[in-house]
């Protein structure tokens, strides 16, 4: 897809030999579940969580989260779509390549229902039970809730200290906007381009100020900082449509474009055995970011 292609993903696979890209690397992509039946998408866990944050034991069938039932299930979509720009197989039959990291291994927590909303305690619950799981790499979250929301800095920076990084998508408000947990400092928050380099119009971006815009920061955080952190594909998506069991479809959203970037963090953990650290991997991505080819003013970038 042109999203791969973008962002220089077979270049990068050349370099895995005979080993698959992103293998021994567990994304656990945190949305309305992932289609268990697709036949591009390799899930090694589950989780459902409900609206009060407990975990709901009878979304599986032998209540050890590897078979969920029709309650465990992603009956929307946007989660089984996410996952496969993850770690979609990197040659489903009689269709593109559009998995970045397709050898990773995918984790399904449900954090939303099949409406796409989710209470800020479902979320939560989904985090520390992806943080609490040491094979888990990254937290995949093409989710949020516009502004700043200081509950969600302790889950974040949680996971952090655990080696963990959370890929959350920036919003889809516009300039001038931006949503959290991607606005969370310790996060690592995507925006959109589409095909062109150009920023999509809805892909938000915003400088933050740590006192200003939160009740109450971490006194380590700088001053001001902006969001997005980088961009990436988000417009006119092909992935993994749930319930086709090898089909796609098309979709644009910094939900799109997230899982570009952790399918980009599963890579380099996996190149490198897991031995590079959560700042080396932020450093590598952001440092090797190239401009995109457009006019847009850089902090949209």
């Amino acid at each position: 897809t042109y999203g791969l292609d973008m962002i220089n993903v077979p270049a990068a696979w050349e370099r895995f030999d005979e080993t698959e890209p992103g293998e021994g690397v567990t994304v656990a992509v945190l949305d309305t579940g992932v289609d268990p039946g697709h036949d591009d998408l390799k899930l090694g866990a589950w989780s459902v969580f409900d609206g009060d944050g407990d975990r709901i034991e009878e979304a599986f069938d032998d209540g050890e989260g590897d078979d969920p039932n029709d309650i465990g299930e992603d009956n929307n979509g946007h989660g089984t779509h996410v996952a496969g720009t993850v770690a979609g197989a990197k040659e489903p039959a009689g269709g593109d390549s559009y998995g970045v990291a397709p050898g990773a291994e995918l984790y399904g927590v449900k954090v939303l229902e099949d409406n796409g909303v989710g209470t800020f305690s479902q979320i939560i619950a989904g985090m520390e039970w992806a943080t609490e799981r040491d094979e888990v790499d990254v937290l995949q979250m093409s989710l949020g809730a516009e502004g700043t929301k200081d509950a969600f800095i302790e889950p974040v920076r949680n996971a952090r200290n655990d080696g963990k990084i959370v890929v959350a998508s920036v919003g889809n408000d516009g300039e001038g906007s931006s949503s959290s947990p991607g606005n969370v400092f310790e996060s690592f928050p995507v925006g959109a381009v589409d095909e062109s380099e150009d920023v999509a119009s809805f892909s938000s971006s915003q400088t933050l100020d740590s006192d200003d815009d939160w009740e109450d920061a971490p006194d380590e955080w700088p001053d001001t900082y902006d969001v997005p952190t980088v961009v990436a594909p988000g417009v006119f998506v092909e992935s993994a449509d749930a319930g086709t069991g090898d089909g796609t479809r098309l979709s644009s959203g910094t939900s799109m474009s997230a899982p570009h970037a952790a399918g980009t963090v599963a890579l380099i953990i996996s190149a490198t055995d897991g031995v590079a650290r959560e700042s080396t991997i932020r450093d590598a991505i952001t440092e090797t970011a190239v401009d995109p080819d457009s006019d847009d003013p850089k902090h949209r970038y």
